[in-house]
C-alpha cells in the first residue's frame, strides 16, 4: 500500500476561537494542494477583513490523517497596500489656559503610514508639556498646561507609498486677555472728573471683550455685581491715601475712553485699567504720572486719523474727526501738515488753522506719496497731531470694480466636510465696490457660519462647518457707480458618499459563490467612487 500522503487538508480558526475549521468556512474539502516532497501551498477564502487567524495543515493518505502541524504564526485578515486615510473627524477645539489639550486621531493604510504633524507651517515636536505618539494606526498628540502660544492651525499628513492624506484643525486656547496698550493718557482734566484713553489690548485672549465696566466707590455692593464687563478703570486717592478703588459705571466696549466722575477737588489721584474677558482680568495698564483734579486750561487733544475722501492726479481730499477733549477752551481750527515719502519732511500745509474737518490739497505730483497728520488749535496753542494717515496716491477715485482671480486655479475651491471655505478675493475699484455673493443664482444669506467682509482692496468669504449642501456654483458681483464685475468659483465639498442604489441583484450564483450587482449611489460625496 502506498502510504504517501494523498493530498493535504489546511485548517484555520480565529484568534480569538478554540474552533479549527476546514479552509474556514465549514469543514469544506480542498482536495489535493499539491504532490509529495514539493513545496504545498493553499488559499483560504472568505475571511473577514481586520480578524486576526492561525493556520495548520493535517496530511492525508489511505490510512488516514496525520496530526495537525503546529499552528502559523497570527495573521491579520488585511489589504498589503492600501492608500492612507483619516478616519477621525477634524474638529476644532477650544479649550482654556492650564487645561488638558488631547486629540486622538485613527487612520487606516498599508504599509504603516508615516505620520508629521505641524502647527502654523511649523513643525510640532514634543517637548516638556506636549506628547506626539503615532503607533496601532492611530495618532495622538497630548498636551498639558495649555498656553495661548498653543493656538493655530494644527496640520496632520500621513503617508505611505500608496499615497497620502491630510487634514487640519484649529486650536483656540482661551485665556485672560493682555493689558490695553498704552499710554494711558488724560485727555481734560476738570475739578470733578478726569477723561482718560487707551488702546485696546494687542490679544483679547481668544474670547471677545464683553462690555466696559467702570465700577466707582459710591456703588454698593449689589450694583457693583450687576454690573457689565469689558474695561476695570480703578483710582487711587494719593492725598488722602488709601487703595485702589472701582471708579467708572459703565462705558459702551467700542469705545476706548471714558470719563471718571465724582472726584474730589484739590486731591490727587492716579488710574488704572484693565481688560476682562469671560476667562478673568488682565494685568492693569497705569497712568504715568499722578494728577490733581482741578480745573484747568489746555491744549486740545488728538484729532482723528486723516482718510483720503477723493483723490485725482491734481489733488488729494483728506478729512478727519475732532479730538475727545477741547482742552476747556473751544477749537479755533486745524493745522494740516504734509510729509511726501521721497522726502520724509513734515510741512505745514495750513498758513492759518481751518476750521473745517477736512481740506483739499491741490499741490502734488503724480506718482508720489503723501502722508498727512492734523493739530487741533484753542486759545492755549495746538495740541498733540493725530496718528500719521496711511500713504495716499494722487489718483482717479473713479475706477470701475476689478476681480483678481489669479490664486484661484481653475476658478475651483475643494474643501473636506466640517472645514470652513474661505474665499479671498483681491480687488480694486473707487469708490469702493459693492459685493454681493450668490450660490446657484441665489443671493447668500448671512449667518452665524456665513460671513462677508469686503475691504478697499479684498472681499472674503468663509462659511464655517461646511458641509456636502454648500457645494455649488458661487457667483461674485462687485459693483460701484463706475461699473461691475463678476466671476464664478466652483466649490465642491467632499464627504463620505451616499448608500448605493439598489436593489442588489443576484446574477450568478454557484455552488461556492454569488456574483452581485448594483446601481452606484445618488452623491458620490464630490469625489470618484474608488470601491
Amino acid at each position: 500500500m502506498d502510504d504517501r500522503a494523498l493530498y493535504t487538508q489546511l485548517l484555520c480558526r480565529l484568534r480569538s476561537t478554540y474552533l479549527w475549521l476546514n479552509g474556514y468556512k465549514g469543514f469544506r474539502n480542498l482536495g489535493h494542494l499539491g504532490d509529495h516532497n514539493k513545496m504545498v501551498k493553499g488559499t483560504v477564502p472568505d475571511l473577514t477583513e481586520g480578524q486576526d487567524y492561525e493556520f495548520r495543515v493535517i496530511a492525508v493518505n489511505s490510512a488516514g490523517q496525520s496530526e495537525p502541524s503546529e499552528p502559523s504564526d497570527v495573521v491579520t485578515a488585511k489589504a498589503r497596500y492600501l492608500a492612507p486615510k483619516i478616519k477621525s473627524p477634524l474638529n476644532d477645539i477650544r479649550i482654556k489656559a492650564g487645561q488638558i489639550f488631547h486629540v486622538d486621531i485613527d487612520y487606516i493604510g498599508e504599509p504603516s503610514p508615516d505620520v508629521t504633524w505641524s502647527v502654523d507651517t511649523n513643525p510640532l515636536k514634543t517637548d516638556s508639556r506636549t506628547t506626539i505618539t503615532s503607533i496601532g494606526y492611530h495618532t495622538i498628540v497630548h498636551t498639558v498646561n495649555a498656553k495661548r502660544t498653543d493656538s493655530g492651525l494644527y496640520h496632520l499628513m500621513i503617508k505611505n507609498s500608496s499615497g497620502l492624506d491630510e487634514g487640519s484643525f484649529q486650536v483656540i486656547v482661551l485665556d485672560r486677555p493682555f493689558p490695553p496698550e498704552g499710554p494711558l493718557e488724560y485727555e481734560e482734566i476738570t475739578g470733578s472728573s478726569v477723561t482718560l484713553s487707551w488702546k485696546h489690548p494687542k490679544d483679547n485672549g481668544g474670547s471677545e471683550i464683553t462690555l466696559v465696566c467702570c465700577e466707582s466707590s459710591t456703588l454698593d455692593h449689589a450694583a457693583t455685581k450687576a454690573s457689565f464687563r469689558s474695561y476695570v478703570i480703578e483710582k487711587r486717592d494719593l492725598t488722602h491715601g488709601g487703595g485702589w478703588v472701582p471708579a467708572v459705571s459703565y462705558v459702551n466696549p467700542k469705545y476706548n475712553h471714558a470719563t471718571v466722575p465724582r472726584l474730589l477737588e484739590g486731591t490727587k489721584y492716579e488710574f488704572r485699567v484693565s481688560a476682562e474677558n469671560l476667562q478673568g482680568r488682565s494685568d492693569p495698564l497705569n497712568t504715568q504720572k499722578p494728577i490733581v483734579a482741578k480745573n484747568q486750561f489746555d491744549v486740545p487733544g488728538r484729532p482723528g486719523r486723516p482718510e483720503c475722501v477723493d483723490s485725482d492726479k491734481d489733488h488729494i481730499k483728506i478729512k478727519w474727526t475732532p479730538p475727545i477733549s477741547n482742552g476747556g477752551s473751544p477749537i479755533l481750527g486745524y493745522d494740516v501738515e504734509r510729509r511726501d515719502r521721497m522726502t520724509g519732511r513734515w510741512v505745514k500745509l495750513t498758513k492759518e488753522p481751518t476750521k473745517h474737518l477736512e481740506y483739499d490739497d491741490d499741490h502734488v505730483q503724480e506718482g508720489h506719496q503723501y502722508e498727512y497728520r492734523i493739530a487741533a488749535v484753542n486759545a492755549a496753542g495746538p495740541g498733540k497731531t493725530s496718528d500719521t494717515s496711511a500713504a495716499i496716491s494722487p489718483k482717479p477715485m473713479r475706477e470701475k470694480p476689478k476681480l483678481y482671480l489669479d490664486g484661484l486655479i481653475g476658478k475651483k475651491i475643494k474643501v473636506r466636510a466640517g472645514e470652513p471655505i474661505n474665499i479671498k478675493i483681491p480687488l480694486s475699484g473707487a469708490p469702493t465696490p459693492k459685493v454681493d455673493w450668490t450660490k446657484n443664482s441665489s443671493k447668500l444669506p448671512e449667518s452665524n457660519r456665513i460671513s462677508t467682509e469686503t475691504t478697499s482692496d479684498h472681499t472674503n468669504l468663509r462659511v464655517e462647518a461646511s458641509n456636502r449642501g454648500d457645494s455649488g456654483k458661487y457667483t461674485i458681483t462687485a459693483k460701484n457707480d463706475y461699473g461691475k464685475d463678476s466671476a464664478d468659483i466652483e466649490v465642491i465639498v467632499v464627504d463620505k458618499p451616499g448608500l448605493p442604489k439598489g436593489p442588489l441583484v443576484y446574477s450568478n450564483v454557484t455552488q461556492d459563490s454569488v456574483s452581485l450587482s448594483w446601481s452606484p449611489p445618488l452623491d458620490d460625496g464630490g469625489g470618484d467612487i474608488t470601491g
